[in-house]
């Protein structure tokens, strides 16, 4: 985090109830990066390399994450009200 702070992609930030808790924000340029890394190019060139099967695989494992993902992120907006 260190890293990509100094590269300007992200800033942290002191949560104000949790004293050791960090919050990490995208920057404008982070915003960027993370645009252009999910341009469809982008992918064409990282799956190039994977058989239907394996990008079938891939494509499922990331879909159930992505859905546990915004589980949790509901469950947790809940938790803050």
């Amino acid at each position: 985090m260190k890293r990509m702070q100094s590269k300007e992609l992200i800033t942290l930030e002191q949560d104000s109830e949790w004293k050791n808790r960090l919050r990490v924000k995208l920057t404008e340029k982070g915003r960027q990066l993370c645009e252009e890394s999910l341009a469809p190019e982008f992918f064409q060139e990282v799956f190039k390399d994977l058989n239907e099967n394996e990008t079938n695989q891939l494509k499922s494992i990331l879909e159930k994450l992505l859905a546990a993902n915004i589980k949790r992120l509901k469950t947790k907006d809940r938790e803050d009200i």
